[in-house]
C-alpha cells in the first residue's frame, strides 16, 4: 500500500468540508432551477384555470342560465347591475353563442398576470339564424377564490343589435 493522503480519511476536516461543498452545491443548483421554473408552472395554470372558468361561462350564455352566469361576474360588475336587469338583458338579446368554438380550443392567452388574465377568443352566435364569429378579449379576474368575468362585457354584447349585426 502506499502512502495515505491525509485529505482522504475519514476523520479529515478537508474530506469533511469537501464533502459539504459539494452536497451544497447539488442542494443549491436544484433549488435555483426549481424557483426559476415555478413561475413559468404557475402562470401555465392560471391561464388553464382562467381559459377553463371562460368555457364555463359562455356555456352558461348558451344554455341560458343568466342568473349563475350573474354569480360568474366579478363583484364590481355586480355592484353595477342587479341581477334582475342582468337576466332581462341577456334574455332579449338576439345573440345566442354556439358554444361549438370551444372545441376549437380558440382561446389565446393575451396577458396573464396572476390575478387578472387577458383572454382573446373567437366566439360564434346564431344571430337571427346565422352563424356569424367574432373575436373578443375577455378580462378574467381572480376574486373570492375563483375566476370570474367583467359582466359589462356580457351586457356589451348581449345589447340589442344595429344593422343586423
Amino acid at each position: 500500500m502506499g502512502p495515505v493522503d491525509p485529505a482522504r480519511t475519514v476523520g479529515s476536516g478537508e474530506y469533511l468540508r469537501r464533502w459539504f461543498v459539494k452536497w451544497f452545491r447539488t442542494r443549491l443548483i436544484f433549488i435555483a432551477v426549481s424557483l426559476l421554473l415555478v413561475p413559468f408552472t404557475v402562470m401555465a395554470d392560471v391561464e388553464y384555470d382562467a381559459e377553463s372558468r371562460l368555457e364555463e361561462v359562455m356555456n352558461l350564455w348558451s344554455e341560458g342560465r343568466y342568473e349563475e352566469l350573474w354569480d360568474c361576474g366579478t363583484n364590481g360588475t355586480k355592484a353595477g347591475v342587479s341581477r334582475e336587469d342582468f337576466v332581462w338583458l341577456m334574455k332579449r338579446s338576439p345573440r345566442v353563442p354556439d358554444v361549438g368554438w370551444m372545441r376549437e380550443k380558440s382561446i389565446t392567452a393575451v396577458s396573464v398576470k396572476p390575478t387578472r388574465v387577458l383572454l382573446q377568443a373567437e366566439i360564434g352566435f346564431i344571430i337571427n339564424g346565422q352563424d356569424k364569429r367574432e373575436t373578443r378579449v375577455f378580462q378574467m379576474v381572480y376574486e373570492d377564490d375563483e375566476w370570474r368575468i367583467m359582466l359589462d362585457e356580457f351586457a356589451g354584447l348581449a345589447r340589442p343589435l344595429v344593422y343586423g349585426y
